[in-house]
């Protein structure tokens, strides 16, 4: 990217609202429960890694079997095992040294996946301090660029049933389900659910509110479906897990033995025939705050 541009996207930036560095504290209490002896590579890693689940929690991988060139009872390696396994950890990155171009890589990579650029550059050796002032410049670039869309499942308008968040604008398209505290309502609106569903990273502001017979319709489709549940916090051994369309309510409402103790977990369908008119039609049966002629914006994907 030659210097102009990257200017120009700097002032684009700073320009936009809720642009401001996001994470700060949180990434500042990460690499402060690290030890000060960690090699420069390993301490980008732990960082990176820490930022990326901030964005994308429950992010399954997509490439297995990788060689971590670390010892497992090393400090890192669960770090490195993950920025390996989804492709953000460059060829010539060693644990002991960072050079900023490697570094610089990594945030291009990450960046990446929602079609960004990283326009920070690099400039000298990256610091701790200048690690995280960097990803908290990535992770604003990252919070203007996702779409996340909350469907909220309701009983008799009131108690929330279950939550699950439409993640495409992403690597790794998927439907986040997360648990809400019992006695969560919307009996009064969505205020009472939406900040429990976001990260200093990401706020999901966009939400579809409609009955639990109509919310997970908009998932499974109205043709013979499958949930694949992909990944889940804390993960478990035996997953990807298949799950028939009749079986899909009681995992959604965390319900299952297989989910029962989880916090939140990712899954995908297949065999959905749920096109935009279909979704548009259910639409009219649920409360939003998306235009209906914007909804193709949230299903896109990069």
């Amino acid at each position: 990217m030659d210097a102009i541009r990257r200017l120009l996207l700097l002032l684009l930036l700073g320009l936009m609202p809720g642009a401001a560095a996001r994470c700060e504290l949180e990434l500042g209490q990460l690499a402060a429960g690290l030890p000060e002896q960690l090699g420069e590579g390993v301490l980008a890693a732990q960082l990176l890694y820490g930022a990326v689940e901030l964005v994308e929690p429950v992010l399954p991988p997509w490439r297995h079997n990788a060689v971590v060139p670390l010892e497992p009872d090393e400090a890192g390696y669960r770090a490195v095992e993950f920025l390996l396994e989804r492709d953000l950890l460059p060829d010539g990155w060693e644990s002991d040294r960072l050079s900023p171009d490697l570094w610089a890589e990594m945030l291009e990579r990450f960046l990446s996946w929602y079609q960004l650029e990283w326009i920070g550059g690099s400039a000298g050796p990256p610091s701790r301090e200048q690690l995280i002032a960097d990803l908290s410049s990535a992770l604003a670039q990252v919070a203007e660029a996702v779409r996340p869309v909350a469907v909220i499942a309701h009983e008799d308008a009131e108690a929330v049933v279950f939550v699950g968040i439409i993640w495409n604008w992403t690597s790794y398209p998927r439907l986040l389900v997360k648990r809400v505290p019992e006695g969560i309502t919307v009996a009064d609106g969505v205020e009472e659910v939406l900040p429990l569903l976001g990260t200093c990273a990401v706020e999901v502001e966009h939400y579809a509110l409609a009955p639990v017979a109509t919310a997970w319709r908009l998932f499974v489709g109205t043709g013979e479906s499958t949930m694949y549940l992909l990944e889940s916090e804390p993960p478990r051994p035996d997953w990807p897990l298949a799950v028939e369309q009749d079986e899909v309510r009681p995992y959604l409402e965390f319900a299952t033995a297989e989910v029962r103790g989880s916090l939140q977990f990712s899954a995908a369908f297949a065999g959905q025939e749920l096109g935009l008119g279909a979704i548009l039609s259910l639409l009219t049966q649920v409360r939003s705050n998306i235009p209906p002629l914007s909804i193709g914006r949230y299903l896109d994907v990069p």
